[in-house]
């Protein structure tokens, strides 16, 4: 064990490990992406990231830079999660629900409880996080925040415990003007940060005001900060800034009340020009749910070896569409099933639906996203463009432009997305044993990022961009968005140790050295969680 190992495990509760095999397992995510860290930390409290950071910033101070990339159960694929140097394990310990207040149906937790855990214990209190109900449930929820600024995820943080690259803690909650004028008043680190960034959002009102909230390049979210009425909040920059502006170690989110039983109905379609017709018809229904896949996802499912009462026994469908219904009414939830049943039967759709989510057929249908990550003969079904966002009005030319890559790089791209969000995934079989597949991967990134921003839309939807995604992503971005972006980031770290390399752009070459050649993608999209 090194001496920085030795010194950090004196002062820390928790452990500091530099073990290969430990590290080794979190050199990795769920992507293409390797990166082995120098040690890993399992912190037991805040304290112990605190005593952390402040380390890391002094060495940095004295010229020995050591990045510390904070991590969940490395559950995303765009590498946001790894890195060198330190690598701040929080599920191990850092995964206590301390207290549920029933009368403002708040919760008060740690960072790395997973999601399954958090929606398991509210749901015995009749609530539930609406944000998470159709999200990845082994991811931890401060994973899940850090990964994704989506305005509806950032409406159920009522308040963030975050850790600043000096170690000072700051806690995030919406300011009136007069107590972010007192605030700005004061000394230290915290007072510095609201005062930069007040004043980077004043000398680039203009610019912040074209920003798009949703999507996740950067740090499109810094126009959700500060409102008209001179109001204040930090916490959306935390969210979806993949631990680059600092360390969630606490937080308070609301809960809402647990909707009645949950419907759910399919339509499979033989004709693909006619299940795009009545995708626009559903928009209206307003499911909780709505998914969308592509003739190759269905095969890969009935590959693995599923069958499904919705089958044509001579064809398989071209488009099946799911939709699951989470009203809180019961007669509301009913009636929408009827309409749903009929826009799919009026377009030629063979219809199954069933209140039983979880006996049969049903549930095998709920597993066509997890098998549409099969590997095939010559490689692995990789999820490394998963959510991008493209509006539904453009679909068609998006698609058109999808089978033109397709055959151009002579790959499979197997699509299916939530068409009502505009957040489509595309599974590549990729062999990365080759140096031609190797290459393939960033040239399949760098041309599917170019069309979705032809068609109105940009790469990181619903997920940051990581490592994995920042060249391509931000060769997108204006100069001017970029050194704003820049400049915030230099904000909160200025000694550049919160995951660099992260929402930053980075070298083709760099990227390339870092892919893993045994790499066999085990994450799926998120599931419908039942």
């Amino acid at each position: 064990m090194n001496k920085l190992a030795q010194y950090l495990n004196q002062h820390l509760v928790g452990e500091v490990i530099t073990d290969s095999t430990v590290l080794a397992r979190l050199s990795t995510d769920n992507g293409p992406i390797k990166i082995t860290p120098e040690m890993a930390v399992f912190p037991r409290n805040t304290n112990d990231i605190r005593k952390l950071m402040r380390f890391t910033w002094q060495l940095a101070e004295k010229g020995h830079k050591l990045p510390v990339t904070a991590r969940g159960f490395g559950t995303s694929f765009t590498a946001g999660a790894v890195g060198s140097g330190v690598v701040v394990s929080l599920n191990s310990h850092m995964n206590t629900i301390f207290e549920y207040d029933g009368k403002q149906r708040l919760v008060r937790l740690q960072p790395g409880v997973s999601v399954d855990t958090l929606q398991n214990a509210l749901n015995l209190q009749g609530v539930t996080i609406p944000a998470f109900e159709y999200s990845d449930g082994d991811a931890t929820v401060g994973g899940m925040l850090a990964n994704s600024s989506l305005p509806h995820q950032g409406e159920a943080v009522e308040q963030l415990e975050v850790v600043l690259s000096n170690g000072d803690v700051l806690q995030t909650k919406r300011l009136t003007k007069r107590e972010l004028n007192k605030i700005k008043g004061k000394q230290g680190f915290e007072a510095d940060v609201y005062r930069a960034v007040d004043g980077l959002i004043e000398e680039n009102k203009e610019l912040i005001d074209k920003m798009l909230a949703s999507e996740q390049v950067g740090y499109n979210s810094l126009s959700r900060v500060k409102q008209k009425d001179g109001s204040f909040d930090l916490t959306p920059l935390f969210l979806g800034s993949q631990g680059t502006l600092g360390v969630i170690s606490e937080m308070i989110l609301k809960a809402d009340y647990l909707g009645s039983d949950k419907q759910i109905v399919i339509g499979a379609f033989s004709d693909a020009t006619k299940a795009r017709d009545a995708v626009d018809e559903v928009a209206q229904v307003a499911p909780s749910f709505f998914g969308y896949y592509s003739e190759q996802v269905i095969k890969s499912a009935i590959k693995s070896g599923k069958t499904f009462s919705f089958l044509d026994e001579e064809q398989t469908p071209a488009t099946v569409l799911i939709a699951i219904l989470s009203d809180v009414s019961a007669r509301a939830q009913a009636k929408k099933a009827k309409k749903l049943a009929k826009i799919f039967g009026k377009y030629e759709g063979r219809v199954s639906a069933s209140e039983d989510l979880y006996g049969g057929e049903l549930a095998n249908s709920l597993s066509i996203n997890a098998l549409a990550d099969q590997s095939g003969t010559a490689g692995a079904a990789m999820s490394i463009i998963d959510k991008a966002y493209v509006p539904l009005e453009r679909f068609d030319e998006y698609q058109t432009g999808l089978a033109e890559i397709a055959k151009k790089l002579h790959t499979e791209l197997a699509l299916y997305g939530e068409p009502l969000e505009g957040l489509w995934s595309v599974r590549p079989v990729i062999n990365l044993k080759t140096v031609g597949g190797k290459q393939t991967v960033f040239k399949l990134i760098d041309e599917y990022s170019q069309l979705v921003t032809q068609c109105g839309g940009y790469l990181a939807g619903g997920y940051g961009e990581g490592r994995l995604q920042s060249y391509s992503a931000h060769k997108q971005l204006d100069d001017e968005v970029k050194d704003l972006f820049q400049k915030l980031k230099a904000i909160f770290d200025p000694q550049d140790v919160l995951n660099p390399g992260v929402k930053q752009e980075l070298g083709i070459k760099k990227l390339a050295e870092s892919l893993r050649s045994d790499f066999a993608s085990q994450n799926i999209d998120a599931l419908p969680r039942v």
